[in-house]
């Protein structure tokens, strides 16, 4: 289990690193709503850290997390392994209202369900919204097609990737 999870956020690295060369600013913005235990934003920090692949672009790291027992482990992973993010121990709805604040790259990993997860994304993005799914992905994808046209999204590339010979997807949306 933890293999895969180590794989498919590397794969979220490596997508990072093509749609990284897209944004023009140098100082980019991350957001990841509803990180969990940090997935993906801490592989990908620990691999932006080690790899150093993405060539001057600072990427800044927001993870968002309503429960109080993962923002504890959170705390201790920055702490220990010395990264550099931010903590945002609050949902959506209130961090969005406080601060009312766009990212240049939202993750968001089926967290939330259609269509509410194309209205965070609009909310949230400027540019660019990772999101993984499974394989009925197409299917959400042409059920929402005027959701996802109404929040000014719009599918900039989809990648698919086997994950211990289970099929994953990341759609890359982006802000129109």
């Amino acid at each position: 289990m933890y293999n895969t999870i180590i794989i498919d956020s590397f794969t979220q690295y490596l997508i990072l690193e093509k749609i990284i060369q897209n944004i023009e600013k140098n100082e980019i913005e991350s957001i990841d709503i509803g990180t969990g235990l940090g997935l993906p934003s801490i592989p990908i920090l620990i691999a932006t850290k080690l790899i150093n692949n993405i060539p001057n672009k600072t990427i800044k790291f927001h993870l968002l997390e309503p429960k109080q027992k993962k923002v504890k482990f959170l705390e201790e992973v920055r702490k220990n392994l010395n990264l550099d993010f931010i903590i945002h121990n609050t949902d959506e709805k209130i961090f969005y209202s406080k601060h009312k604040k766009k990212f240049d790259i939202v993750f968001c990993r089926a967290v939330f369900t259609p269509p509410k997860i194309f209205d965070i994304l609009k909310k949230y993005s400027n540019q660019f919204a990772f999101w993984q799914y499974s394989e009925n992905y197409q299917q959400i994808l042409n059920k929402y097609s005027n959701k996802i046209k109404q929040n000014s999204l719009e599918i900039f590339r989809i990648f698919e990737y086997n994950v211990n010979t289970k099929k994953s997807y990341t759609i890359i949306l982006k802000k129109m």
